[in-house]
């Protein structure tokens, strides 16, 4: 059985209007982004269909393979 930590979301403070787009580093300095180290727990999250090929991928990255088959 895995363990889910769940905190508390704080409101994101923003320099911009909803509508002034930011650049992918803005909204990982604003939303607090940590990089995933392990991989595994992205097993069975992804939406998408059951064989859309995301664990396949997440699987070859784990293993060294980083070439993604599109």
């Amino acid at each position: 059985m895995k363990r889910l930590n769940i905190r508390r979301i704080e409101p994101v403070a923003s320099p911009r209007s909803f509508w002034e787009p930011a650049s992918i580093d803005e909204l990982i300095k604003e939303q607090r982004v940590e990089p995933v180290n392990d991989l595994s727990v992205l097993y069975g999250s992804w939406p998408g269909e059951s064989d859309d090929g995301f664990e396949e991928a997440i699987d070859r990255l784990r293993h060294g393979d980083s070439k993604i088959r599109r």
